[in-house]
């Protein structure tokens, strides 16, 4: 059911209220199980491009930057090069707001493939599939993506929600992928974020101008905060008249109440600015504003759970998280966050650890600190440690081969019931799978189901026009429309017959009245006969 809310809020969480620099990766796996109620986050899109700005806004201040060196001189990081050996980004001189969102295979980590071939073969055929259809970057971005999602299921709570921010570039493969892991009957909604802007006059399509964020729930039950999600009605009245009966007068204090009430807003949402300005701006190019995160915080958590954000650079659900009365944990690659949080959740009023707000000229100073957040930040050193141990992991993915419609065989069904029934060899040359003392395997490998008579002269899919052909012959034929005779024909001519005489193939008479049973006995099985 849609609406039971999540599990009433206990204990502060021992996290709560913590920034990690770190690879996201690495805090995640720190995490026990189920102690997250709502993950909120704007990962990189794979756009393949880097994005970058002249600098946070405002400018980055030279006390800012020595807290910022002074920070990661306590964790041991002096230059670019021991950052990185740490995992994480070195903060530049300038505060320029840049991330690089290209992906290369080279770079997929040895340790992801391994841990996703093993554990979760379903995300690695997706992963597989993407290179072929797509390209080796966006696989490799999936298989970034994979190992975070994985144990973002982990740490979430079964009543718990993900909301995962993305585009069109890979929202359609992101959507595969975490039909994969949280299950596609998990799936709440895509939301769309529309908004609008200046095009391009030579453009020669439809201007793209909306991003999509996945929601997924964790289990049967999850949290949705119904009338929180209300809007007003554009015209009450005139929707009221429909809801009544057409004679009845409509009572003005009703259609106030109507109009109080308001409509579930539906799942497009175009009345949130995609441009952060003003005092919100913090100069990176990607920001997402504040107004966003309140409304999915509101909508899928209670006042004390627990939001996590993974990818925390621009501060918009931290600062959301600690508006509206819930915990939160958050965490990224760069330092340069710390500096970024703390400006956030000044420009809202926040006091960071004591220290002091900064107040505009025209702001009226007694509004300035409505809470004082004593933020702790841990960098890549200082990850908590685990007090569990990981699920046992699924069960390997069996892949059922699909019956066709009119169909009562597989494909694999099928090859395997010709081989059988014809001494595992091919109907076309007679070779087969034989061991150096000349025993036949039985084995489907090296064989291919083909049409004895193809659908070009009428040949059907039935297993009563199927034969196996060794992948030499089915290579032979081609798409070409012959018959299995006719190609038994050119095999014969070349000298390529792997059997003493061509009386010694299967004869397809029999071979097709041995089909024949079979199809009966599948049809009675079925119900199908009497």
């Amino acid at each position: 059911m849609t609406d039971t809310p999540s599990t009433a809020p206990g204990a502060e969480h021992p996290l709560n209220r913590h920034l990690f620099i770190a690879d996201n990766i690495y805090l995640l796996r720190s995490l026990d199980n189920g102690t997250v109620d709502l993950v909120v986050t704007d990962p990189p899109f794979g756009k393949g491009r880097t994005f970058t700005s002249n600098g946070l806004h405002p400018p980055l201040t030279g006390e800012e930057l020595s807290a910022e060196r002074a920070q990661l001189a306590e964790w041991g990081i002096n230059d670019r090069k021991s950052a990185r050996e740490a995992g994480i980004e070195w903060s530049p001189n300038g505060g320029e707001a840049s991330y690089d969102d290209i992906w290369y295979w080279q770079d997929v980590h040895e340790e992801w493939a391994d841990q996703i071939e093993k554990s979760h073969p379903a995300v690695k055929a997706l992963i597989d599939a993407t290179r072929l259809t797509h390209s080796d970057s966006h696989a490799a971005y999936l298989s970034y993506m994979a190992v975070r999602l994985l144990e973002l299921r982990r740490v979430l709570k079964p009543s718990g929600s993900i909301y995962l921010h993305c585009d069109p570039t890979a929202s359609h493969y992101l959507k595969l992928m975490m039909d994969t892991i949280f299950g596609k009957k998990n799936f709440r909604n895509e939301i769309i974020w529309a908004y609008t802007g200046p095009s391009s006059p030579k453009i020669k399509q439809f201007p793209r101008k909306h991003d999509a964020i996945l929601w997924y729930s964790n289990g049967k039950i999850w949290t949705f905060n119904r009338d929180d999600m209300r809007v007003p009605y554009k015209d009450p009245k005139q929707t009221l008249r429909k809801a009544l009966d057409a004679g009845r007068g409509i009572d003005q204090d009703e259609v106030e109440r109507y109009r109080e009430r308001g409509k579930i807003i539906e799942n497009w949402w175009e009345d949130i600015a995609l441009a952060v300005r003003g005092n919100e701006r913090t100069g990176y190019p990607t920001q997402k504003p504040v107004a966003l995160a309140e409304r999915i915080i509101k909508a899928s958590s209670n006042p004390g759970d627990v939001v996590l954000d993974p990818f925390a650079g621009c501060a918009y659900v931290p600062v959301s998280a600690e508006g509206l009365g819930r915990q939160w944990i958050a965490c990224d690659i760069s330092v340069r966050a710390l500096t970024v949080v703390k400006r956030q959740f000044n420009k809202f009023r926040y006091s960071v650890d004591g220290g002091p707000v900064i107040v505009k000229k025209n702001e009226i100073s007694q509004q300035a600190l409505l809470a004082d957040c004593d933020v702790t930040v841990r960098g890549p050193g200082q990850l908590p440690k685990r007090a569990d141990e990981d699920p046992d992991p699924p069960p390997p993915l069996v892949l059922e081969e699909p019956v066709y419609k009119g169909q009562l065989f597989t494909r694999k069904e099928m090859l395997e019931a010709l081989l059988e029934d014809s001494g595992w060899m091919c109907w076309c040359c007679g070779s087969a799978n034989r061991l150096p003392d000349g025993k036949i395997v039985e084995t489907t490998a090296n064989f291919e189901l083909d049409h004895i008579d193809p659908k070009f002269y009428g040949g059907g899919d039935s297993i009563l026009n199927r034969d196996p052909l060794c992948r030499s012959c089915n290579r032979r034929k081609g798409k070409r429309p012959i018959r299995l005779r006719q190609l038994r024909d050119e095999v014969e001519a070349d000298g390529l017959l792997m059997v003493y005489s061509r009386s010694d193939l299967p004869d397809l008479g029999e071979m097709r009245d041995k089909a024949g049973d079979r199809y009966a006995r599948r049809k009675t099985e079925r119900g199908l006969l009497d």
